[in-house]
Formats: C-alpha cells, sequence, structure tokens
C-alpha cells in the first residue's frame, strides 16, 4: 500500500485529543485563555501529587494538558508540522511511540530534577522527540550524525526561557534522537 503524504490520521488524532482536553479544562475551569491552576495540578503533573499521592497517571496525562491557549496553539502547530513528516518517516505505530515515550520521560525527568512543588503540562517533551528522531535519522541517512546532534542542539538552546520546562525538552528530546538513530540504523530505505 501505497502511502498517501496527506494521511496524517494520527497526528490529527493527537491534535484532537490535546484540543478536546483543553476545551474540557477551560469548560471546567471557567477560563479558555488560561487554565486554572486547580486543574492543572490535578490533570497535569505536579510533582507533589506524583510523589506523595501516588498519581503516577499524571506522568501521562500531563502531556495532552496545556497551561494556556498560546501554548496550546504553538504546540498544536508544532504536532501537525513534526507529526506528519514522522508518519510518513516512521509510520503511525513507530511514531506514537516516540510521542508517548519523549513526552514520558520528559515528565520523568521533570519528576525527579525539578522542585516538588512543580506545575508541568504539555506536548512539548514529546514533540522535541517527534524531532530529535526526525533529525537523527535523516543525520544517519544524509548530513551525518555530528550535523544532527549541532541542529537538534541549536534548536533546543532556541527554546530555552523563563517558565518553560528544558528539563522536559531536554527529556523528550534524548529519548527522540536515540530512537532515531537506531531506527536509522537497522532500517532500510
Amino acid at each position: 500500500m501505497k502511502y498517501d503524504s496527506n494521511d496524517c490520521s494520527l497526528t490529527k488524532l493527537i491534535l484532537l485529543a490535546n484540543t478536546i482536553i483543553y476545551i474540557m479544562c477551560g469548560l471546567v475551569g471557567g477560563n479558555f485563555v488560561e487554565i486554572n491552576a486547580n486543574i492543572l495540578a490535578l490533570i497535569g503533573q505536579f510533582n507533589v501529587y506524583v510523589l506523595k499521592c501516588g498519581f503516577w497517571w499524571q506522568l501521562f496525562t500531563a502531556v495532552f494538558v496545556h497551561i494556556n491557549l498560546v501554548h496550546l496553539l504553538f504546540n498544536l502547530f508544532w504536532i501537525y508540522i513534526l507529526g506528519c513528516g514522522a508518519e510518513k518517516t516512521f509510520g503511525k505505530l513507530l511514531y506514537f511511540t516516540i510521542y508517548v515515550l519523549s513526552g514520558l520521560f520528559g515528565n520523568i525527568l521533570t519528576l525527579f530534577l525539578l522542585p516538588p512543588l512543580t506545575i508541568s503540562a504539555g506536548a512539548s517533551g514529546a514533540i522535541f522527540g517527534v524531532f530529535g528522531a526526525l533529525i537523527m535519522f535523516e543525520g544517519v541517512h544524509g548530513r551525518g550524525i555530528f550535523v544532527a546532534l549541532i541542529y537538534a542542539f541549536l534548536i533546543f538552546m532556541m527554546n530555552v526561557g523563563f517558565g518553560i520546562n528544558i528539563i522536559a525538552h531536554l527529556g523528550g528530546l534524548i529519548v527522540g534522537l536515540i530512537i532515531g538513530y537506531v531506527y536509522g540504523k537497522y532500517s532500510k530505505i
């Protein structure tokens, strides 16, 4: 079966899930511009809840929860841009695996490297993982691994700023780079 470059069905499903969850959070919190902190603490990732109350599921749900509308829109943009390419390059199953594992690893690093009262949410770790996998896959098959690592580092550094969970970004990026390298080395193009 030939791949249809317009078939981004998994990416569209991920976009829909992120959007629906944001709308539901906005409805419950009564604000669609910025999500209520209590809601973020409940279904985002609140480190103290994970560590002291056993809310381990937050490590997963936080990947689909966003802090405000701008955060959501930026992440939706990058999910669409990178996701369609990842579906074509890796197939749906591996793409989804990269997305979930990258988001989870970024959240696990956040749990252990940031203070207990940290509240974190967003798909950025997953997005960085997809980016890392794509850039490393291309590095293995084209420009070279060193160039891919430099490019990944530059994109990572461009996303460092106040209020940004760079730990989740870095965790996702590491997972993506590893998966992209392994898949690139052992796949036949």
